[in-house]
């Protein structure tokens, strides 16, 4: 399998700069979005993506290592990823701010599901089934890119540098 970027490879600081005296709802959301939830969530998807680079590539070593790995590791911190992300929508008030981040849930859905197939490639020994997750991660790799563009853009709208 190939190694993907993940959520957690976002910039998570964040300084402000301000036109003029006074903040935007938006501006308030973002940096509260950038600052507390966002480092909360990407905990969980750090320790899932680290268990997964830790059994593929030059780290793998035999399926049922990987089959593990995936199983008692990745699907439950990646399911607790997802869970914090849909607890961080119930407090998301601004439009702009709620459309993006139901992208980055649903992007987090085609990565478990990306793990998932590749669970189900190894108890069936099925290399359609590897294909099959490698194309999912992959698009969801792709898909996380052009988030984190759309991300970086917002924050740039909205008077926020990222570093």
């Amino acid at each position: 399998m190939k190694k993907f970027l993940s959520f957690s490879r976002i910039p998570i600081i964040v300084i402000f700069v301000a036109v003029s005296a006074c903040t935007t709802p938006l501006q308030k959301e973002l940096l509260k979005y950038t600052n507390e939830d966002w480092p909360e969530a990407a905990k969980l998807e750090k320790k899932a993506m680290d268990s997964y680079y830790s059994v593929i590539g030059k780290n793998y070593t035999d399926d049922i290592t990987m089959y593990d790995v995936l199983t008692k590791e990745v699907l439950p911190n990646y399911k607790a990823f997802i869970e914090k992300l849909e607890d961080i929508s119930k407090n998301l008030k601004e439009e702009k701010l709620i459309n993006l981040h139901k992208e980055c849930i649903n992007i987090a859905r085609q990565y478990y599901l990306g793990f998932e197939t590749a669970v189900e490639a190894l108890e069936k020994q099925d290399e359609k089934k590897v294909q099959e997750a490698n194309n999912i991660l992959s698009k969801a790799k792709s898909d996380m890119n052009k988030w984190q563009k759309d991300y970086e853009k917002l924050c740039a709208e909205n008077n926020i540098t990222l570093e």
